[in-house]
């Protein structure tokens, strides 16, 4: 299987180049356009308060409407952008249909393997390298501190926004208006007129967000319709609504205070984060926060009423984005249309893998992933997946628990978190990977992801203790069943619905 997994990796790569190659013709004539774009209206054409039941209903309506926009009338402002990611969703989609038949006509007894250890896993130096290579990103400098849990990451998050000396800049999928979240934006609106305030949001998932109030939501409230308008009512804040060519959506959820701090991980702005719900952010400071404010410039600017054109003036005339300081080694990986590091890296880590794989994610739904855990747990390689006993998802359910079938059988274990983990990390023999992106093909080919990894001891042996260690305590194992269907109907009764 390890052959067939390089041969999907190798077509869908070649044919992205090859699109991508075509394309740029097409991009080229299209930028010209972009000069002639029509100016950005207000993203929420609705801006009121509202309370009870009608609360969920017009916020479908909001979520219409800029699904509606974000797939019509902003490629008029980002043709560029849109026509992009259409390339290379295609060649992703492509590359996979292509690879499949000669995945199963691949022969028997071919697969490439890295033979088991028996001490020290993989060269670590020589993955790094390899990490050079596979991803086109570089090592920089840092230092992390593992925020677990909203009730480990509110307050220090509350404390940096208090302590603002300079700016503020908020990137998110979701910023919700519950209790909450009107709380944040309150302290928000309070510094904006003493800092720079920019808050960057996803167009589809903030609207989204509006729809699902928590079941623990205090009795009474009254949520804003638009938590754009909220922000900017009264304030010195600045907001810009993404566009979602192709309903993509910005995943990233990256704050950082006075351009020397950062926050990043998995957590938004809501009641869920701070309350319900178990995650993590990690607090990073020192060189590798430089990368962080780098990719939220140029997604700012892209989000201007200019479009495609004000990225490019921003890309021409801002200075070059540094940070002091030093750390231990580590690097930013992404994901963004045609630029796959993390599904690259993660991939080559499964494969590479000698001891153990530890993976903790809230959906498991891309094959390819899967794959390949299972072909380290056929090996012997030490593969643990901790998955939600309840998820926010119906479909991510039936996903996790056909991935928990799979993995069962194929020799793994798989641990189900009481309630619902949203954290998003993994290891693999000392290696460390975490940040926003799932385990799925939303996270590895769709949406806009950060991550950080690193090899370095002491930062993967507190995220091995803190997070997976504690966690596989807290959490039950499941246990595979006879028959495959039990381990659906008796282990997963009440609890996978």
């Amino acid at each position: 299987m390890g052959r067939e997994l390089h041969i999907t990796g190798r077509f869908r790569h070649a044919l992205r180049s090859a699109l991508n190659i075509a394309a740029a013709g097409l991009l080229a004539v299209s930028i010209a356009g972009c000069a002639t774009g029509t100016r950005d209206p207000k993203p929420d054409p609705m801006a009121s308060e509202i309370g009870g039941e009608g609360d969920e209903f017009a916020a479908r309506i909001g979520f219409g409407a800029s699904a509606i926009w974000s797939s019509t009338v902003r490629p008029v402002k980002e043709p560029v952008s849109t026509l992009h990611r259409l390339v290379m969703l295609t060649a992703d989609m492509l590359g996979g249909i292509i690879a499949a038949p000669l995945k199963a006509i691949a022969p028997a007894g071919a697969e490439t393997v890295v033979p088991l250890a028996a001490d020290g896993g993989m060269d670590l130096v020589a993955w790094e390298n390899t990490l050079d290579d596979l991803t086109g990103t570089r090592q920089t400098l840092g230092t992390v501190d593992y925020l677990i849990d909203g009730k480990a990451f509110y307050p220090v998050l509350y404390d940096a926004i208090e302590g603002a000396e300079k700016s503020v800049d908020v990137r998110l999928y979701i910023f919700d208006t519950d209790d909450v979240a009107l709380d944040v934006a309150d302290r928000l609106k309070q510094r904006a007129g003493a800092v720079r305030t920019r808050i960057l949001l996803d167009g589809l998932g903030s609207s989204w967000a509006s729809g699902e109030p928590p079941d623990t939501l205090p009795r009474g409230h009254r949520a804003p319709l638009s938590i754009a308008d909220y922000l900017r009512e009264g304030s010195a804040v600045s907001v810009r609504i993404q566009a979602n060519p192709l309903l993509a959506g910005d995943h990233t959820k990256s704050i950082v205070i006075d351009g020397e701090r950062a926050f990043l991980g998995g957590m938004n702005i809501g009641r869920e984060y701070r309350h319900e719900w178990h995650d993590m952010m990690v607090d990073l400071r020192g060189p590798v926060v430089a990368g962080i404010r780098r990719d939220f410039e140029s997604t700012w600017d892209r989000a201007s009423m200019f479009g495609d054109v004000g990225w490019l003036v921003g890309a021409l005339t801002r200075g070059t984005i540094r940070n002091g300081g030093g750390g231990a080694k580590m690097r930013l990986l992404a994901t963004r249309p045609g630029d796959d590091q993390i599904r690259r890296a993660r991939f080559a880590a499964f494969e590479r893998a000698q001891r153990y794989i530890f993976v903790e994610t809230p959906y498991l739904a891309d094959d390819d992933a899967l794959d390949r855990l299972v072909v380290a747990a056929r090996r012997g390689v030490d593969v643990r997946v901790i998955l939600p006993e309840r998820n926010d998802s119906a479909l991510m359910d039936d996903s996790n628990r056909a991935a928990a079938r799979t993995l069962l059988a194929a020799g793994a274990r798989v641990f189900i978190y009481p309630g619902f983990t949203h954290a998003k990390a993994m290891m693999a023999d000392g290696w460390a990977a975490f940040g926003s992106a799932n385990m799925d093909w939303l996270s590895h080919a769709v949406n806009r992801e950060m991550d950080v990894a690193t090899s370095d001891p002491d930062i993967a042996g507190r995220l091995k203790r803190d997070l997976f260690m504690a966690d596989f305590r807290h959490a039950w194992e499941l246990q595979q069943a006879e028959r495959p269907e039990l381990v659906h109907n008796v282990a997963f009764a009440g609890v996978w619905q």
